[in-house]
């Protein structure tokens, strides 16, 4: 046998075991790809169904609220256009929560639908009354028991229905970044598998695995990073993502499915921040003139108030402002969003605009009898917005206020400079962060309770708010617990001049 055909034959039989590998590898590959195409469809329906189910949620809030909002309005106003707003808006409610979308909703809005009869029959009532004239009796019925207590069991309905929906939102967007990773696990697992054997079978197929390795790993796991790297992206809330398409057939269907589900959820996500802007705007125009009446009564021109009728306006006034600053601090969110939100950098020091903060949230500090420690350092003069600033150390000390316990609390506020930064640290003795907790707490609309019996209050928005503002002055924030019930710590660095 000739040497040449010694070489056509082992080049033959080498060519032949590759190819077996090759065609083995292949078929791993596409069937993982073949699972890959059959559940990616299935999430983007999943999507929109429960994106236009979390839709019909906000809907019924928005419009319960114009409901109750219009009826209390025309019983103390007795102007018409509340009354004409209340029947054109009842209808649309009525119908929104008749048509559940799923016979798994069928239950809980059937029971919305008996609650809100009930509290249309007393609304009406209520109007009614106001139109004979009785007007007391019209404000008694909206401020009854009964009333509240069909409120409070409409609300907690829907509230609950509501947070089961984003919770699976959540949870959905999130699956396909765990998609993309068994992925490019799997795409491993053949690669060490298929080098494995070649390695046992002859030395020389081991370079040709490598190469085999290479072209397949660069040509697949390129693209699948590409959807891991947007997935994760997408769960941060960032909907702003372009991938080539590229890659094998298979994998180009697979980017084309994954690009079709992005712009679904980026249109979501523009109805979302319109409902958010719409829905802010509706509240705060009436805060204005409330705060503005409750002034007037408060400064006794209309006639002197005992101290019961002190207390229940300034009551009103507190909830009020507390209104007013969660809708401001919804709108800057709104505004970071599109990229509106403008900073007046000045020359300040630090630790006097820490001092005027402190100054303002005194009677809050009064009030629950908290002890304030400070230890301020001078002339820490650093280019900053003071407004933005100000309004980082309100929402952080606010937390402070509400995690502390009454009568034993105590915060530690200090400034001083680290390097060339102003450093600010807010300390209590509160409840405490857990560890899985410390590193969300920043994330918009987080909350670590979201339970409807939930101690404290709050939007989930001033942290997130404040970790943007102190981005944008080129700082950063952070946090620190030691666990549960062993208190806080807010870290916030800033460069000085």
């Amino acid at each position: 046998m000739q040497f040449s055909h010694s070489l056509i034959i082992g080049f033959l039989i080498i060519t032949a075991i590759s190819g077996v590998i090759g065609i083995v590898s292949l078929y791993q590959f596409i069937t993982i790809i073949d699972s890959l195409k059959t559940a990616v469809p299935e999430s983007i329906e999943d999507f929109k169904t429960k994106a236009s189910i979390l839709e019909s949620d906000r809907l019924i809030i928005y419009y319960d609220e114009i409901l109750t909002q219009s009826a209390r309005n025309y019983v103390f106003t007795q102007d018409e256009k509340w009354k004409t707003r209340y029947l054109q808006t009842e209808p649309i409610l009525d119908k929104l929560i008749k048509e559940p979308y799923s016979n798994a909703n069928n239950s809980i809005f059937s029971e919305l639908d008996k609650i809100n009869i009930q509290l249309v029959n007393m609304e009406n009532d209520a109007i009614r009354l106001t139109d004979e004239g009785l007007y007391e009796q019209a404000i008694s019925i909206l401020e009854s028991d009964a009333y509240t207590e069909q409120k409070l069991l409409y609300t907690e309905s829907l509230k609950h229905h509501a947070e089961n929906n984003n919770l699976e939102y959540d949870n959905d967007i999130k699956s396909l970044e765990s998609t993309s990773l068994l992925l490019s696990s799997n795409i491993d697992r053949v690669t060490k598998e298929g080098t494995i054997v070649l390695e046992i079978i002859f030395p020389i197929l081991v370079a040709l695995s490598i190469f085999l390795g290479i072209f397949f790993s660069k040509r697949l796991a390129t693209p699948i990073n590409d959807l891991r790297r947007s997935a994760k992206q997408i769960a941060k809330g960032d909907f702003d993502v372009n991938i080539t398409v590229k890659g094998p057939d298979e994998i180009k269907e697979l980017i084309q499915d994954f690009k079709m589900m992005v712009s679904e959820i980026n249109k979501i996500d523009n109805m979302k921040k319109d409902f958010s802007a719409m829905i802010t705007h509706e509240l705060k125009t009436p805060l204005v003139p409330i705060i503005g009446y409750v002034d007037l009564l408060l400064s006794k021109n209309f006639g002197s108030l005992n101290e019961n009728q002190m207390e229940r306006l300034l009551r009103i006034k507190n909830s009020c402002l507390k209104m007013q600053n969660i809708v401001t601090d919804i709108l800057d969110i709104n505004r970071i969003e599109m990229k509106q939100l403008k900073f007046n950098m000045e020359i300040n020091d630090i630790s006097l605009i820490v001092k005027e903060s402190i100054e303002q949230l005194q009677d809050e500090f009064n009030k629950k009898n908290i002890t304030i420690a400070e230890s301020l350092e001078k002339n820490l003069r650093c280019n900053c917005d003071k407004g933005r600033i100000n309004q980082v150390m309100i929402n952080i000390l606010s937390n402070a206020i509400d995690f502390c316990p009454t009568q034993e609390g105590k915060i530690d506020i200090i400034t001083n400079r680290i390097k060339n930064t102003a450093h600010i640290v807010i300390k209590d003795n509160g409840i405490g962060i857990s560890k899985e907790n410390i590193d969300k707490i920043f994330v918009k609309y987080y909350q670590v309770d979201t339970t409807s019996t939930r101690e404290h209050g709050g939007s989930g928005i001033g942290l997130s708010l404040s970790k943007i503002i102190i981005e944008n002055h080129n700082g950063k924030i952070w946090a620190e617990s030691n666990g549960s019930s062993k208190g806080s710590e807010i870290h916030i660095q800033i460069p000085i001049i």
